[in-house]
């Protein structure tokens, strides 16, 4: 498996660089460029990896005074290695694809059912994108981009809301994002039926409770549980949030609202500190802690302030990105594969409506490998696995 880092808006050229690790082979402790695009004249484009091929798509252009979006969409066949040439930097070449039909600036890429979905995502200017929402069947020969309906929330383009994040849970995409309100909502679109669902997922359960939960750019659902992972005060924290957990509280919690009742549905072995109330329908969202990662915060705690993500690289096997730079040593990446066990408590049964055993998670195979950054990257942009 290979894991893609997309940074952009790097230094004064405006490229678009991508580096490589090597997650399976005998040269996983080396940080690869893999290829560079030159954006020129705009910047914050969306970027997706399928099969062999790298996707960047729309943008944003850096005139303030533009009156459109850039509808171009590059691709590079990492299959199509040539020759290094005098005055060009990587083996790969782009070329450009099929144009959108309007522009997207900021998108949010998804990948599904091995259709590639784009949808504009904030803006600074220039209003409302039309169409915002489009879909490519890439692997078909001679494919485009086809308009889809527009989102629910498409008044809010004006409004500067902001796309978070998403996850995809069968055939619905979720998407979360803030209105200038800090109000934080959660829409859903059904891909076999070409529809964004109704009430911005307030009849589902699934869609109101990750609207309660803190997540950004893609989380990985994994036998019914997200997992994620914050630095929240400079703390290394990776959890799983049990979904279908919070849904039968969700449900039991609209059918009986007494407060008393809390502490029989709330299973006992949820960390305090991963548990949170709401005031509205006194529901909560269920997040526990997923033990085994103090090397990984010993060896980032030069950082006061590391960021990284998680990502599922399939076969429940995790890949964690820790980003660091310390005060007064060089920047790096440390790079993290593991596994999620789940114990159950022997003899510790949880009473209640959800009457089962007591668990606790952990983190199990871990290794992980430490990048230094020798080029002024920052943090990567997003990233797609290969």
């Amino acid at each position: 498996l290979m894991l893609l880092m997309y940074f952009d808006c790097a230094d004064e050229t405006n490229d678009v660089n991508v580096y490589s690790v090597d997650l399976g082979g005998p040269d996983n402790d080396v940080l690869h460029p893999v290829t560079k695009l030159a954006m020129e004249d705009y910047t914050r484009p969306g970027y997706v990896a399928v099969a062999s091929k790298i996707y960047v798509i729309g943008g944003e252009y850096l005139d303030t005074y533009a009156e459109t979006h850039p509808k171009n969409v590059y691709i590079c066949d990492l299959c199509r290695r040539s020759e290094l040439k005098e005055g060009r930097e990587c083996y790969y070449e782009w070329e450009l694809g099929p144009k959108l039909n309007g522009g997207k600036p900021h998108p949010m890429v998804v990948v599904l059912n091995g259709k590639i979905y784009a949808l504009a995502g904030y803006t600074l200017c220039l209003g409302i994108p039309d169409p915002a929402f489009e879909v490519s069947d890439h692997g078909r020969p001679g494919a485009v981009w086809t308009a889809l309906p527009n989102p629910p929330f498409q008044s809010l383009y004006d409004d500067r809301f902001r796309l978070w994040g998403y996850t995809v849970i069968g055939d619905i995409i979720y998407y979360r994002l803030s209105t200038p309100v800090d109000e934080e909502l959660v829409y859903l679109f059904d891909t076999a039926n070409i529809k964004w669902l109704p009430d911005s997922g307030c009849n589902n359960t699934i869609a109101r409770n990750l609207g309660k939960l803190w997540w950004e750019f893609r989380v990985d659902m994994v036998n019914d549980m997200i997992f994620q992972v914050s630095f929240n005060r400079g703390q290394l924290r990776v959890y799983a949030y049990d979904v279908a957990l919070a849904s039968k509280l969700d449900e039991l919690f609209q059918s009986n609202r007494n407060h008393d009742s809390i502490e029989e549905l709330v299973d006992d072995d949820c960390d305090n500190c991963y548990m949170d109330y709401f005031d509205d329908s006194i529901r909560p969202h269920v997040k526990f802690p997923v033990h085994g990662f103090d090397e990984i915060k010993h060896l980032i705690k030069c950082d006061p302030y590391p960021t990284g993500f998680l990502t599922c690289l399939g076969d429940e096997m995790f890949c964690l990105v820790c980003i660091c730079d310390p005060p007064e040593e060089d920047p790096f990446f440390c790079i993290s594969t593991f596994q999620v066990n789940i114990r159950e408590e022997e003899g510790v049964t949880l009473e209640g409506p959800l009457k089962r055993k007591a668990r606790s998670f952990h983190a199990v195979n871990l290794q992980h490998r430490s990048y230094k950054i020798t080029e002024e990257l920052g943090g990567p942009c997003t990233w797609s696995i290969m």
